[in-house]
């Protein structure tokens, strides 16, 4: 190579790169309707669920297909892509019309997968699920519908999606679906097209999206000298139990945040002014629902490092005839086939928590009733902000002002308010017409804890269980006894033998591996 010849800087190799890579994407992309009109017509749903072959397991197994179009007029929405769905998805969802107002339904899209401008949005909900790498009880994502696209995250690819749900409902089961709750991020096209597809629908805000983006330093410089106390306000409004608590978190905290001068303006007016101030946890009565995109995003991020990697870079028509059924095809094997909205199993953490509540209620259990007659159940936090060592008269009274939306005389600062209301929790009897607690054996009291996260998430808790065995309705002596023992940590476990000593053969100091059903949980 001639030394005089001339380098590239970084920046034109990248724009080099960038230009091949469009160029490329170009000639294998579909440019219109009618070619993708001729690739999803062969893949059109069948008539009837009858048409789709049982399994012997009894869940629905793929016939011919692993995915199926659901026939919309896109270009009535003005968006440029189709809708997909699975045979076991359609199962989901009919199982999903027998539960009005007690599922979530999340949307999102996926970028930079495919060539251009092509976007991969899901609408699905979210069910139990028991961890057994962290040995704790969560939520997994189950999509329900698929939508490839060219326009991004717009009102009408919204429409499309949310009206391509209902019509497989329709067509298949007689009825739409009655979502209790739906969640997205800042998106006020997915927003808008939930609310119009389901007016009776509680909408909330994904505070973890809002979390990350303020600790990035979206909303003010990660300099500010008040960046940490004002993370704890944030934090403080997402955890209000009640509405009106968190109307009076929010008076307080802006009040003070007004005296920081005008830094946190854009927060405020972004996301604690309607209809975005919909992130507390108070917000969603719908049960296993707090608002979070979480599950979502973690399918998001298993569909590039494990599920398909790198299926997505190819041909428009590879990626509908090979890489979204065999994506639909992965989320039907890797997931039940019932949705599992039953609290079946108990974490060992949650138990032992339960029963140092009980142990110290005499400090941290408290039962009161309201001028109606209605029986209350109070508890105070085991590790509370608040430094408080037992319940009080002045700081119960400071805690239930707060529920109700009053400043108590105590609450002489912000700080104090905040750790009144993250000291204390209360439980009741639940009654409701509309909304519903998940089925749990070990809740016989059908009690629920509106102000924890950890209940509103998976539908039980310390809390509840300390109070159904304080009532004698269940009995945790009996739950800690069939506890496993935890495992033991690694490490020697025999000491060195002396030198000059034979050490014993491997198979007889060797200790058998620990069994899959020694997993420290109750079921």
């Amino acid at each position: 190579m001639c030394p005089c010849a001339e380098v590239c800087t970084l920046g034109q190799l990248q724009r080099k790169v960038k230009y091949a890579k469009v160029v490329k994407g170009g000639s294998i992309q579909v440019q219109n309707m009618l070619e993708m009109g001729q690739l999803i017509q062969p893949l059109l749903m069948p008539p009837q669920v009858s048409d789709l072959v049982p399994a012997a397991a009894g869940a629905l197994s793929v016939p011919v297909r692993d995915i199926l179009y659901i026939p919309m007029d896109a270009a009535s929405f003005d968006v440029h892509g189709a809708c997909f769905t699975g045979p076991m998805q359609i199962q989901w969802i009919g199982q999903l019309c027998g539960l009005d107002y007690c599922f979530v339904l999340h949307i999102d899209g996926k970028h930079k997968l495919h060539h251009g401008k092509w976007l991969l949005i899901t609408l699905g909900t979210h069910c139990l699920n028991w961890n057994k790498h962290h040995n704790a009880l969560g939520n997994t994502f189950s999509p329900l519908i698929y939508m490839f696209c060219k326009e991004h995250e717009t009102l009408g690819s919204g429409q499309l999606i949310c009206a391509s749900l209902n019509k497989v409902a329709l067509q298949y089961y007689g009825k739409k679906l009655v979502p209790g709750a739906g969640c997205t991020d800042h998106c006020q096209s997915f927003r808008r097209a939930m609310v119009e597809e389901w007016p009776t629908i509680q909408f909330g805000q994904c505070y973890p999206h809002i979390a990350r983006k303020f600790g990035e330093g979206e909303y003010c410089k990660k300099t500010w000298k008040h960046m940490g106390e004002v993370q704890l306000d944030i934090r403080a409004i997402n955890l209000a139990g009640t509405k009106p608590m968190k109307a009076l978190l929010l008076g307080v905290i802006g009040a003070d945040w007004d005296v920081k001068g005008k830094t946190m303006d854009k927060f405020w007016y972004s996301n604690c002014v309607e209809p975005w101030d919909c992130w507390s946890i108070c917000d969603l009565e719908c049960m296993l629902a707090t608002p979070s995109n979480q599950t979502q995003e973690s399918w998001h991020k298993q569909l590039i490092l494990k599920k398909i990697p790198g299926m997505f870079k190819a041909s428009t028509a590879f990626v509908i005839n090979t890489t979204l059924p065999q994506l639909a095809k992965i989320d039907g094997l890797s997931m039940s086939s019932k949705l599992q909205f039953e609290v079946e199993t108990l974490p060992r953490d949650m138990v032992i928590k339960a029963m140092w509540y009980v142990d110290h209620k005499s400090t941290h259990f408290h039962t009161a009733k309201d001028r109606n007659g209605d029986i209350f159940y109070y508890f105070l936090a085991k590790a509370n902000p608040g430094g408080f060592k037992k319940i009080g008269k002045i700081n119960l009274a400071a805690y239930v002002d707060a529920c109700q939306g009053t400043r108590h005389a105590s609450c002489h600062t912000k700080e104090r308010l905040i750790h009144f209301c993250q000291s204390f929790h209360f439980l009741y009897e639940f009654n409701d017409d509309t909304y519903s607690l998940p089925v749990c054996h070990w809740n016989p009291g059908n009690f629920t804890c509106p102000t924890c996260k950890g209940f509103k998430h998976v539908g039980i808790c310390s809390h509840v269980l300390a109070t159904n065995h304080i009532l004698e309705l269940i009995d945790l002596n009996y739950l800690m006894g069939a506890l496993c023992k935890p495992r033991k940590k690694g490490g020697q476990t025999q000491k060195p033998r002396p030198a000059l000593q034979r050490e014993a053969d491997s198979s007889e100091c060797s200790t058998p591996p620990e069994s899959d059903d020694e997993v420290p949980r109750i079921d």
